[in-house]
């Protein structure tokens, strides 16, 4: 859909810009429609046969045959009779083509030529281009210079939109790198337009320097990509006023530039351009670089043909550069956002005060230790301890004497539970967890009871005296999960707490 919107815009740009009145149906080569089918296809008018013949851009077959009245000039009737046309487009849609210099349309004196060109394999271009004449030249016989020249451009006209065509596709297909693109989309505009260097220049962010981008070169032409990288506007500063202020530089002779290009000049000269034409690209209103041809081995007048084309190239790679930046910092984005969602999740997985596993990491981890030991037959307990007279201790403690005693709590399990697949967490305020792989029950039992005597004497509670702390320790089953074992050692805790604290339940 992109590439039919880009081609039918450029179709349009440069039909527009031709200085003749041209009607045109694309239709199939093997069009096999009746005449009623026929009038129904829609013809466009350009911007010329819009102001020439008050048409509508787009109608039928049947509404330009109607408008379009052609008749012969009454001077030529004696020669030729009054051979009047009704159609001229539905005749060479028909295979018949007409070449006539001896008409009055709407009681202009015109030329008219229609012809066939083919756009693809399966499609053609039935044209009628409509020129007035002065009403003293129309003898047949004279020669039809005019009206040639108008049929090759017409042609050039369906070799350039061809050669759009296959740019706007190019530059459209991600799967290349962007660098790739824009030098195929330079090469195949360079080689039509037959300039000796095309490139690409991007500006920084407040276009104080510049820097060449992309080149390519035609056989035998030296290459200046390398050199000029980071321009600095004072450097050239009669082209950097020109191409950010006016968006075209257009030189036919770089020797005639004046003292006010002096710079440039001698840049161009070193370089040896004898012309050159830039035409800005733009992004959203605002000038971000400029694509340019070099002339080396000649001097070339750039037409307003040029210009177009010029203009038309630099607006499909300023939309492809622009397109290629906003899915960097797209992917950019994207990829910071998966940073802080990892971090944010590697935070939530860790106590804040502590260090230790959240519980949420803790069930993951026990659930992955409860498979491996159903896998390996071996022991697994799971330990919850707890400080005892927590109301009291935080009633008698400030804030941070009792966030202290927590963290060293903390410290005292994981430097007790060492061994190889041993994990502390803390999962509430005052409740540790403990996963106890490839142990025996006794010797969990053991351990427990061990920290809770080391508890007791290695850690004071800052106004209650002695700190002691509550155990419930459960063992795994057959067909368990993380969630059952560790309701289960809850139960246990709740029972040693409700024996006075300071036991171990089992």
């Amino acid at each position: 859909m992109f590439d039919e919107r880009m081609q039918q815009a450029s179709s349009a740009k440069l039909l527009n810009a031709l200085p003749v009145a041209i009607f045109s149906v694309a239709h199939p080569t093997d069009t096999r429609l009746d005449k009623q089918d026929m009038l129904s296809i829609t013809v466009h008018a350009n911007q010329a046969a819009i102001e020439l013949f008050d048409v509508n851009p787009h109608c039928s077959l049947a509404e330009i045959q109607q408008t379009l009245k052609f008749e012969v000039d009454a001077i030529n009737q004696s020669e030729h009779g009054d051979q009047s046309i009704n159609s001229p487009l539905l005749t060479t849609m028909q295979g018949e083509t007409i070449d006539r210099r001896d008409l009055m349309l709407n009681s202009l004196p015109i030329q008219l030529v229609t012809g066939q060109l083919a756009i693809n394999n399966e499609e053609q271009l039935s044209y009628m281009v409509i020129q007035p004449r002065d009403h003293r030249l129309f003898v047949s016989s004279g020669l039809h210079m005019d009206m040639q020249s108008t049929e090759l451009s017409l042609k050039e006209f369906i070799e350039y939109e061809k050669i759009v065509s296959q740019v706007s596709r190019s530059l459209a297909v991600n799967k290349f790198p962007i660098e790739e693109r824009i030098n195929q989309a330079l090469a195949s505009i360079g080689e039509f337009c037959q300039v000796d260097r095309a490139y690409v220049f991007l500006f920084d962010f407040d276009c104080s320097t510049m820097s060449n981008t992309h080149e390519w070169i035609n056989e035998g032409i030296t290459s200046h990509l390398d050199d000029l990288q980071d321009i600095p506007r004072a450097g050239l500063p009669w082209f950097f006023e020109k191409i950010t202020t006016q968006g075209i530089v257009n030189i036919r002779n770089t020797h005639e530039l004046g003292d006010e290009a002096k710079l440039e000049r001698e840049e161009f000269l070193q370089e040896d351009i004898k012309s050159i034409l830039c035409v800005g690209m733009y992004a959203e209103d605002e000038i971000i670089g400029f694509v340019g041809f070099d002339m080396v081995a000649r001097q070339r007048y750039w037409s307003e043909k040029d210009i177009r084309r010029s203009r038309m190239i630099a607006d499909l790679i300023a939309s492809s550069i622009h397109t290629d930046l906003l899915m960097q910092s797209l992917k950019t984005t994207q990829r910071q956002l998966l940073a802080t969602n990892e971090s944010l999740r590697r935070l939530a997985m860790r106590d804040s005060l502590t260090g230790l596993p959240s519980k949420q990491q803790f069930i993951e981890r026990v659930t992955e230790e409860i498979a491996r030991a159903q896998r390996q037959g071996h022991e697994l307990s799971l330990c919850l301890f707890s400080i005892d007279l927590l109301q009291q201790i935080a009633a008698e403690t400030e804030l941070e004497h009792y966030n202290q005693l927590v963290v060293r709590v903390a410290e005292l399990l994981t430097s007790f539970f060492r061994r190889n697949g041993e994990t502390v967490s803390r999962i509430e305020d005052c409740t540790f967890a403990v996963i106890l792989p490839h142990v025996e029950h006794s010797l969990a039992q053991q351990r427990s009871a061990e920290l809770l005597r080391r508890a007791t004497e290695q850690v004071k509670a800052p106004a209650a005296g002695k700190l002691t702390l509550s155990a419930g320790l459960a063992f795994m089953h057959a067909d368990i999960n993380a969630e059952s074992l560790l309701a289960q050692a809850q139960n246990q805790l709740s029972l040693a707490k409700s024996q006075g604290g300071g036991k171990l339940v089992s």
